[in-house]
């Protein structure tokens, strides 16, 4: 989009071009007509630069790598905040928190505290809710610190990844929280996970590949399932298969047409909040300098050996034990779970035989 200035001088410069070849109305015609296309769009823009100007408070500090701006009533609020959040992002982050430079954590005064984020043209690209304590500010500022480092990824380090990582140390309860979400997935592969297999952990984070994943993680089940999945394509391509597939979920049938999905095109069995959990355990399994190693270039293998500094097999090995190690906590819920069902069902039993048709 044309600023004023470079308006005026394509105008200039069209106007040199056609001003010889033109008779004075036509010239002037043809120069109205790009002055009412310009101007609208220059106009917008300095608009636009004005708001991001007024946006951004006054008062500039620098915490460690990153840059801070508040306004005098929010200021100490953003300084307490800022103070908790650079330490964590050198500690964690490293060389690479370096990336997050040209950005500026904002907290603008509206009545409360709205956390925010600016770019390096000052333009706001995200904004937060309102938040009244540093603790709030705090938190938000750090998760969207973590947006924008995951941004920086490589295109298919992100798609692996998922999603980014949050910076807290991995708790108990996100073992937990892996555990579930990889028996509720559906692929045995993620079930054999679950139950010790290594091998098969590793197959479902997308770490091997050994032949197509259609058939060496997912039954005939589960296959069919992702073949309707792809009902736009196949229908179109196979309709008769397709059809005889869906219909009765004949396993020779769905796996010839299994057999026609590229396998870069089937989604990994394990889901984007498993694989995250897992790179954030390698990360913190190699400590420091940890996601510079992690986001130099390379295999997913490569990059969690490097990061970790261990065999991945090894790293899968740790990671899986930990989320194994969970199950008390899930029998401890069965067990609850089990007593209060026994509790209502002995209340729903003598409510029933109080009822007329018992008598």
């Amino acid at each position: 989009m044309y600023k004023l200035g470079h308006l005026t001088l394509a105008i200039a410069l069209v106007a040199g071009r056609i001003a010889g070849a033109q008779s004075t109305a036509a010239y002037r015609a043809q120069l109205d007509s790009l002055v009412r296309v310009w101007q609208p769009l220059a106009e917008a823009e300095e608009r636009a630069a004005a708001n991001r100007r007024t946006d951004i408070p006054p008062i500039a500090f620098a915490v460690g790598p990153l840059n801070f701006r508040s306004d005098s009533a929010m200021l100490d609020l953003a300084h307490a905040a800022a103070a908790r959040l650079a330490p964590l992002i050198e500690r964690e982050y490293g060389a690479s928190a370096s990336r997050l430079a040209p950005y500026t954590f904002v907290v603008l005064s509206t009545g409360n505290a709205m956390a925010a984020v600016a770019d390096s043209t000052g333009r706001m690209v995200l904004r937060g809710g309102i938040f009244r304590t540093v603790d709030a500010v705090f938190q938000a500022w750090q998760s969207r610190a973590t947006e924008m480092l995951f941004d920086h990824l490589d295109p298919e380090l992100r798609d692996w990844v998922g999603g980014s990582i949050p910076l807290e140390r991995l708790r108990r309860a996100d073992f937990n929280d892996t555990r579930v979400r990889l028996l509720l997935e559906g692929s045995n592969a993620t079930r054999d996970c679950v139950n010790g297999k290594e091998a098969r952990c590793a197959g479902a984070l997308g770490l091997t590949s050994s032949g197509n994943p259609l058939f060496t993680l997912y039954d005939a089940t589960e296959r069919a399932a992702i073949v309707k999945s792809f009902a736009s394509i196949l229908r179109r391509t196979e309709p008769v298969r397709f059809d005889r597939c869906a219909s009765t979920l004949q396993s020779s049938v769905c796996d010839s047409l299994a057999e026609l999905i590229p396998p870069d095109a089937v989604p990994l069995a394990a889901p984007p909040a498993v694989r995250q959990n897992f790179v954030h355990f390698a990360l913190e399994e190699g400590g420091a300098g940890a996601l510079d190693r992690f986001m130099a270039p390379g295999t997913p293998r490569e990059r969690i050996e490097r990061a970790s500094r261990m065999p991945a097999d090894t790293v899968v090995a740790h990671w899986q034990a930990n989320f194994s190690n969970t199950r008390s906590t899930s029998t401890a819920l069965d067990t609850t779970t089990a007593l209060s069902s026994l509790v209502w069902a002995a209340a729903c039993a003598t409510l029933a035989l109080r009822s007329s048709r018992w008598r």
